[in-house]
């Protein structure tokens, strides 16, 4: 497919497009918030490839896709998708009208109805998107993504996380260990793709050489500005001023650990790790995302005491939506792998 003159395509994040990603804010509805490890992370993505909208030397919309290939079929996470303010829709409209814009997305449209990598026949793009968005689910809806599960999210807060047993961070053979045994445990999953594992930390606790309990940990950064639910830019002023609750919030910057590749040997040990682990790294709050019928969680989260920030923020689960050409059953009956690098 050619390409107008005003989509170009890049292979990695360049100043201009970084610049949009930095001053979006995500959601609509529901929580709003600004990712502050843009730069960070869109500098060390894999095999990105931008498609962007340029005026004036200034860039006015992204769709920014990573590629991970499996089995011989394209799987390309959709990393960014970020427009101007002059290009979104309002909270009523099915999307900006204007004919320039319609054009726009008949462009890419016409994209996403191939591997954009041209890597292979088979493909399938894969997005992580909250009922809340309604601008990112509409855009879905327009190029014919299809849901195939959900997502949830859990929190575990400790104010003052005290060192409840002994962890320690995987390396050497340890950490090959763990790698084999995350292959092992989450084969099944569609989009497992340990990519993003040697981008953080991983510990675990560990007896005779056997490890009972381990996870990869990423520190993040958002800058929010409303919370889920009505008079949600009130509730967050109030939180990060309350005495019990502002250790979690830093003047509406949330910091946190994401937890992706979570190894339960033994499950009931969640809570004296998780909490040993922020005295470590010294945070008071992890987040997992994880897909409804994911069997590993299912087997941890019983065990999991989630502390007082579950109770001021509850969250609604979210969609994990695809556009392929693959036999729709092979994705719909299987749980989807979710990092949480690639999420936040």
């Amino acid at each position: 497919m050619t390409l107008p003159k005003w989509i170009k395509s890049s292979e990695h994040v360049n100043d201009q497009i970084l610049h949009l990603i930095e001053s979006t804010f995500l959601g609509s509805r529901g929580a709003r918030y600004k990712l502050l490890n843009s730069g960070e992370r869109a500098r060390k993505l894999d095999r990105p490839k931008c498609f962007y909208l340029e005026r004036n030397e200034k860039v006015l919309g992204t769709i920014t896709f990573c590629n991970r290939t499996h089995s011989s079929v394209s799987e390309n996470y959709i990393r960014y998708f970020a427009f101007d303010p002059s290009l979104r829709a309002g909270k009523n409209e099915k999307f900006n009208t204007k004919p320039k814009n319609n054009l726009i997305r008949k462009q890419f449209g016409e994209l996403l109805n191939q591997d954009v990598f041209h890597l292979n026949e088979k493909y399938c793009y894969y997005a992580f998107v909250d009922n809340q968005n309604y601008k990112s689910m509409q855009m879905a809806e327009t190029f014919d993504f299809l849901k195939i599960g959900e997502f949830q999210t859990i929190s575990f807060s400790r104010r003052k996380p005290k060192i409840r047993i002994k962890i320690e961070k995987l390396s050497g053979p340890l950490l090959n260990r763990y790698h084999q045994q995350l292959k092992e445990v989450y084969q099944n999953h569609n989009f497992f793709h340990p990519v993003n594992i040697s981008k953080g930390d991983v510990y675990g606790i560990v007896e005779n050489d056997e490890i009972l309990i381990a996870a990869t940990f990423h520190k993040t950064k958002w800058e929010i500005m409303s919370l889920p639910g009505k008079k949600g830019e009130l509730k967050i002023n109030i939180l990060s001023k309350t005495p019990i609750l502002k250790s979690f919030f830093r003047h509406k910057e949330f910091h946190f650990l994401g937890v992706e590749g979570i190894l339960p040997n033994h499950p009931e040990l969640v809570n004296k790790f998780f909490e040993s682990v922020l005295n470590q790294l010294n945070l008071n709050v992890i987040m997992i995302w994880s897909d409804t019928k994911c069997p590993i969680i299912k087997t941890v989260e019983p065990n999991i005491k989630r502390g007082i920030l579950s109770r001021f923020s509850k969250q609604e689960n979210a969609n994990i939506i695809v556009k392929h050409n693959l036999d729709p059953e092979l994705l719909e009956k299987k749980p989807s792998y979710i990092s949480s690098y690639d999420i936040s």
